[in-house]
């Protein structure tokens, strides 16, 4: 779990470091964004989801904390899975809002705020993906 390519699709750069160095100091405001639109979330959703400021657009930094980096990274793979299960950004959209029976009944989208949540929701993936019940 290198996690090399969710960094190329947030930032859309190669790291010149590793991954967790560039966690560390930060990935780019711009991140927030990308997971925004990949997701079709509002400003305020993607705020909550990072734990940033609920008007990021408005952030002097340009950088994200850390952890919201963290949370960053995670949440773009759980995007490139369900890219890949459902091979089309409108059904990763409806499925990531509507309450699923493996997720205890939730949108996977709330179990996003949590890394437990964030690892059912790519096992509810895989599962899915792999055609067992999901």
């Amino acid at each position: 779990m290198c996690f090399t390519s969710e960094y190329y699709s947030l930032t859309g750069e190669k790291p010149t470091r590793s991954v967790l160095e560039e966690v560390i100091d930060g990935l780019p405001m711009s991140a927030a964004y990308v997971i925004q639109n990949s997701l079709s979330l509002t400003e305020q959703e993607t705020g909550r989801l990072l734990g940033i400021p609920l008007s990021f657009s408005k952030c002097q930094s340009g950088k994200l904390s850390p952890c919201s980096s963290d949370k960053a990274l995670l949440i773009m793979r759980v995007i490139q899975s369900g890219k890949e299960v459902f091979k089309n950004e409108v059904h990763l959209h409806n499925w990531i809002r509507y309450p699923n029976l493996t997720l205890s009944n939730k949108p996977p989208f709330e179990l996003l705020h949590f890394t437990i949540g964030i690892e059912m929701v790519l096992d509810s993936l895989f599962r899915q993906h792999y055609s067992f019940v999901a």
